[in-house]
């Protein structure tokens, strides 16, 4: 999920800033016993409400697209047994 929250970043950080800024927050989780939400929200330098963190690490959201996926795999499968 904090690949979700980096690519969201990205656009208005950079990939770097956004994935160092994220990684910390990962870190920070480790040795704060806080929930990942928790930490991105409380770091200034991270430009994103709690709602949006909430929406982003949502896993709903994120795995939107699995069942397109699979569906397309097992279409090249079948192709490839023809």
């Amino acid at each position: 999920m904090a690949e979700r929250v980096t690519s969201a970043l990205t656009e208005e950080l950079g990939r770097q800033v956004a994935h160092q800024l994220v990684t910390a927050a990962c870190q920070r989780t480790l040795h704060s016993g806080q929930s990942l939400a928790a930490e991105l929200t409380a770091d200034d330098k991270i430009p994103l409400t709690g709602e949006q963190v909430d929406k982003l690490l949502r896993p709903e959201d994120y795995l939107g697209s699995t069942q397109t996926f699979i569906d397309r795999s097992l279409a090249a499968h079948r192709r490839a047994d023809d």
